[in-house]
């Protein structure tokens, strides 16, 4: 169970990374982050 948790950990920082390099505000992050 604690790895399936630290991969999707893994998986949201890698996502976040990508789209802060891509210029992606936090409004639409958190937005997204509440759509799900």
């Amino acid at each position: 169970m604690e790895k399936i948790l630290c991969q999707l950990r893994v998986a949201q920082v890698s996502v976040a990374r990508r789209a802060a390099e891509s210029g992606i505000t936090k409004d639409v992050l958190w937005k997204w982050r509440v759509a799900q």
